[in-house]
């Protein structure tokens, strides 16, 4: 038998039901709720926070046909949130670019760049990071990318 009472802080529960979400392709409201162990009230309210963040997108609209209300599928906005990987090595620089789904959406490789041990080395990378990221994302906003 379920507590159906929110276990931990909000943000501990937002993080518990965010897993839930990206664990899959998509779902519904009752999913989330039965999967983290919530109120269908309290998974509806997390939701459609993240619905209005832009986190979440409905799939599919209900349709106005047969009895009943119509449940909505819904799923990951993958391009609310950008991650770029970069990977500093002696003869190169590789840098990736993944949506919020999690696919490699984009990656390049700069192998002019060389990496000195030295302290300021990094200070070198950044110049040729920002404009391979530029050349990987020009049409992406720079507010939803996280480096």
């Amino acid at each position: 038998m379920t507590s159906q009472q929110p276990s931990g802080t909000p943000m501990q529960l937002s993080e518990k039901i965010l897993r839930s979400i990206l664990s899959r392709e998509s779902f519904f409201i009752s999913d989330i709720a039965r999967e983290t162990d919530t109120s269908l009230t309290t998974a509806i309210k997390y939701l459609n926070r993240m619905i209005q963040d832009g986190y979440v997108v409905p799939l599919d609209k209900p349709s106005g046909q047969g009895k009943g209300r119509r449940s909505v599928r819904y799923g990951v906005n993958p391009g609310c949130a950008y991650f770029v990987g970069v990977d500093v090595q002696n003869f190169g620089l590789s840098i990736g670019l993944m949506n919020f789904s999690g696919e490699i959406i984009r990656s390049t490789t700069d192998s002019s760049f060389r990496c000195e041990t030295t302290f300021g080395a990094l200070d070198y990378a950044r110049p040729p990071v920002l404009r391979l990221i530029n050349a990987l994302a020009p049409d992406i906003d720079p507010s939803r990318l996280a480096a």
